[in-house]
């Protein structure tokens, strides 16, 4: 699947956009956040229109941070619409799933951090399959540090396999 994303720019405020394409459950549509609050509208496409779906609301964040990202997949038949949410100053992230159009939390994915030292970071979830244990990275802009987590006791624990410092 091919996810596309595209940045807007207004002001103070930044907006982003991830198309998600049609799949045999789901009509393609657009996710629309607001960087700074991840504050999120949903568009489907209606008469040849992209119109915001008014009852798909913003989850309920209990991350802190002051500038958000989101990664979100499309459902199919064996799995819900998902959004992945992280804020780049404090590392923290959660995880949410759509049914019946309200955002709920993922009981089976926990809240976590990556804890490295810096204030811009960017983070990925990389799902389980059934030959591999579902993943959290992380890494510094700068290039310095890179943390890797999986879970464990519900818990997200940092993979010391993965050294924390690439040398230059």
């Amino acid at each position: 699947m091919i996810i596309s994303t595209m940045q807007l720019s207004a002001q103070k405020n930044e907006s982003r956009m991830i198309i998600l394409p049609a799949s045999s459950n789901y009509s393609s549509s657009i996710l629309k956040y607001n960087t700074k609050t991840a504050d999120i509208h949903f568009y489907n496409v209606e008469n040849n229109q992209w119109i915001i779906n008014a009852r798909i609301k913003s989850p309920k964040l209990t991350i802190k941070g002051s500038e958000f990202r989101i990664e979100s997949t499309q459902g199919d038949s064996l799995a819900f619409p998902s959004l992945f949410i992280y804020a780049i100053d404090t590392g923290e992230y959660e995880f949410f799933y759509l049914k019946d159009e309200v955002w709920l939390k993922n009981p089976y994915l926990p809240n976590g951090n990556v804890n490295i030292n810096s204030k811009d970071l960017r983070i990925n979830f990389t799902k389980g399959t059934a030959e591999s244990v579902a993943y959290v990275s992380g890494f510094s802009t700068d290039g310095k540090e890179v943390s890797v987590l999986k879970i464990s006791n519900d818990t997200w624990t940092n993979i010391d396999y993965y050294p924390r410092n690439l040398k230059n």
